[in-house]
Formats: C-alpha cells, sequence, structure tokens
C-alpha cells in the first residue's frame, strides 16, 4: 500500500488531473459555502471506485454532547452531508455517539456523523 499525504490549503491548492482512491476529512469544520467547496473538491479529486470518508461534529453536539466547535454554523447534520456528497454512492451516513473521557473521571459523549461514500 501506498499512502500520499498532502497538507495544502484546500481553498487554494489546484489538483489539476489527480485523483485518490481514499480522501479522509476528519473534524473539518467550516461554514457555508467553504463547507460546500471543500466537499465539492473531494468529489472532484476522487478516483474511479474511490471513497471519501467523513467523520464530523453532528449539530446536536451543540445542545446535547460534549467538546467540539461551538457554533451550530459549523457543525453537520446528515441531510448536509447527504446533499454534498449526492453525486457519490453513501453506504454509510449515521449520526454516532463517541465516548469522551472528562478532567473529572467521568464519561460523556460526543455526537459525531459519519460518511462513507464511493465514486460510481
Amino acid at each position: 500500500v501506498e499512502a500520499e499525504f498532502i497538507h495544502h490549503d484546500i481553498f487554494t491548492w489546484e489538483p489539476d488531473d489527480r485523483r485518490f482512491d481514499l480522501i479522509v476529512l476528519a473534524y473539518v469544520h467550516f461554514p457555508e459555502p467553504m463547507r460546500t467547496a471543500a466537499h465539492a473538491l473531494a468529489v472532484r479529486c476522487l478516483s474511479p471506485g474511490g471513497k471519501v470518508f467523513v467523520v464530523a461534529h453532528h449539530r446536536d453536539n451543540l445542545t446535547e454532547g460534549v467538546g467540539g466547535p461551538p457554533m451550530a454554523e459549523v457543525l453537520f447534520t446528515e441531510d448536509e452531508l447527504r446533499g454534498d456528497f449526492s453525486d457519490l454512492d453513501i453506504g454509510l451516513l449515521e449520526r454516532v455517539l463517541r465516548p469522551v473521557d472528562l478532567e473529572d473521571g467521568t464519561t460523556a459523549h460526543a455526537i459525531d456523523v459519519v460518511l462513507m461514500a464511493s465514486s460510481g
């Protein structure tokens, strides 16, 4: 397995004709329209049969979970991700609870949304 890790500003980077078999967006939180631009770039850069994996804080985390950004406009819902990745085959899209160990020794839950989608 070969892995290429790219670290660029996604709003200035041009992939040209490069395509990738796997794109991971882990806790990448942008407000609209930056969110849809980032997700559109991911879709555009997928190779045929490639996969996009997204894990991010769900909007419900703001009121029901712990941690994460305190601004609703950068948190995701299933419907937003379904729309952003509608050109792909969505194999998994769900809201999940993630245990978080707190400083006082107790455990609470963050609420995330997970998506796995593939190109035709």
